[in-house]
C-alpha cells in the first residue's frame, strides 16, 4: 500500500508553527489517531500517511499553493499524505475528518485531480429555519461566533433586504441542533406581516451565497477518493 495516494493542504487558520500539533489534536477530537504513520479512526487501522513540506508538492498542486492565502482558511502550511484501503466501511468519515481539519485542496498524486474543499455555495434561505439546515451545520466552516458567521449573517441580511423582508436573523444562542443559524418571527416583506406558516413561502425562492464545505464531504466515499491500486 502507497503512502502517497492522497495528499491534501494543511491551512494555517492562526495555527502559527504549531500548526502541525493543532492539526493532530483537532484530528484527535474528532476520533482519528496518528501512531507513527498508522491512520487509525476510532481505533480502526485505516491506513498510512506522514507529513511534508509544501516544497515536495508536484507542479499541478503547487500552482494551487502558489496563490497563498484563502477566505477564513489562512495561508497554506504544510502536507498530509496518505492511502486508505480500497474501500473500508467508514473511510468516508476518515476523509471528511481530513478535509474538515485541513480546510486545503485534497489531491490524487496518482491521477492528478485536485479538489477544493472549501468553495462557494448557494443556500435556500429556508435553511434558516431548521435545525437541519446547512446541512446539519456540517456545510459552514465555524459554528461558533466569529468572524466566518459574522459574515455569513451579513450576506443573509444582505439577501432579506434586497427582497424587502424585515426579521431577526443571526446566530442564535438558543437554536436547537447543529446549525446555530436562524431566522425567527415576526417577518415582514414590503411593510406586510408575513403569517408563520407562510414563511417559508416566502423565503424558498431566495438564497444566499457562502463560503461552504464541499457538497461531496458527506459519509459516503466517492470516486475521487478511491484507492484503486492498493
Amino acid at each position: 500500500m502507497s503512502h502517497h495516494r492522497f495528499a491534501i493542504v494543511v491551512m494555517n487558520r492562526g495555527r502559527g508553527e504549531s500548526w502541525r500539533e493543532k492539526f493532530v489534536e483537532d484530528l484527535a477530537r474528532a476520533d482519528v489517531t496518528l501512531q507513527g504513520d498508522r491512520i487509525y479512526l476510532r481505533g480502526e487501522w485505516m491506513g498510512a500517511g506522514r507529513f511534508k513540506p509544501l516544497g515536495e508538492a508536484d507542479e499541478t498542486l503547487s500552482r494551487w499553493i502558489s496563490v497563498g492565502g484563502r477566505p477564513f482558511l489562512g495561508e497554506p502550511s504544510g502536507l498530509f499524505v496518505w492511502s486508505h484501503f480500497m474501500a473500508p466501511s467508514n473511510a468516508g468519515d476518515l476523509v471528511a475528518t481530513l478535509a474538515r481539519t485541513a480546510y486545503g485542496a485534497g489531491y490524487r498524486l496518482d491521477t492528478h485531480e485536485l479538489r477544493e474543499n472549501v468553495v462557494r455555495r448557494r443556500f435556500r434561505l429556508t435553511e434558516l429555519t431548521t435545525p437541519g439546515g446547512f446541512e446539519e451545520g456540517s456545510a459552514l466552516l465555524e459554528r461558533e461566533p466569529g468572524p466566518y458567521l459574522d459574515e455569513v449573517v451579513s450576506a443573509v441580511k444582505q439577501a432579506l433586504e434586497a427582497n424587502q423582508i424585515t426579521a431577526w436573523a443571526g446566530v442564535s444562542r438558543e437554536a436547537r441542533g447543529t446549525n446555530p443559524l436562524r431566522l425567527y418571527p415576526p417577518v415582514e416583506q414590503a411593510g406586510h406581516h408575513v403569517p408563520n406558516e407562510r414563511a417559508d413561502d416566502v423565503l424558498y425562492p431566495l438564497t444566499v451565497e457562502i463560503w461552504a464545505f464541499h457538497e461531496k464531504l458527506g459519509d459516503d466515499l466517492d470516486d475521487f477518493w478511491y484507492d484503486l491500486d492498493p
